[in-house]
């Protein structure tokens, strides 16, 4: 789908949105698990950053279209974790800690998101430098939620691999 770089940035920024509010939601959820409330209120907090990362980068792309360009990009990939976090927002009862877990490894693990980001910054170096903080931050909660999981004996998900890091160019690097 073509899709000009002030949309791609926006759905992006919803995607942050969505998981700030879902670890807010579980560190609520989780309050009386003090350790698993305090690691979702860091990933929220973290991912607030990252939207803050996204809205610099529309400012930036906004004072400049021309040069940003469109991009065509699959977008269904991320609508459908959009949809994840939502139905995880409007579950009743609220989810266990086990799928808690779950659902965040599998967000922060999501190929789909690494590919939507790669083709976001290919070619565009103003924009490739904070979009890898993001990666390399969805890359530590991760591995906090995995060591967490392993603490406490979760299952983790066999389809959460270990996220991979941005593939930049090398005139990007």
């Amino acid at each position: 789908m073509d899709m000009d770089m002030v949309k791609s940035l926006n759905l992006l920024d919803q995607l942050e949105n969505r998981m700030e509010k879902l670890y807010e939601h579980f560190s609520r959820v989780f309050a009386s698990d003090e350790e698993a409330a305090e690691l979702f209120r860091r990933m929220k907090n973290d991912e607030f950053s990252h939207s803050n990362i996204i809205q610099f980068e529309l400012r930036m792309v906004m004072s400049n279209r021309a040069e940003f360009g469109e991009l065509d990009l699959d977008v269904k990939a991320i609508r459908e974790m959009l949809a994840q976090a939502d139905a995880f927002l409007a579950s009743v009862p609220a989810p266990s800690l086990e799928a808690a877990f779950k659902i965040a490894l599998e967000l922060e693990s999501a190929e789909s998101k690494l590919s939507y980001l790669n083709h976001i910054a290919t070619g565009k170096p103003k924009l490739a430098r904070l979009l890898s903080q993001i990666v390399k931050f969805d890359r530590g909660h991760y591995l906090q939620l995995r060591d967490f999981a392993a603490k406490r004996r979760l299952p983790l998900p066999p389809e959460a691999p270990e996220p991979k890091e941005l593939k930049l160019s090398p005139r990007i690097k």
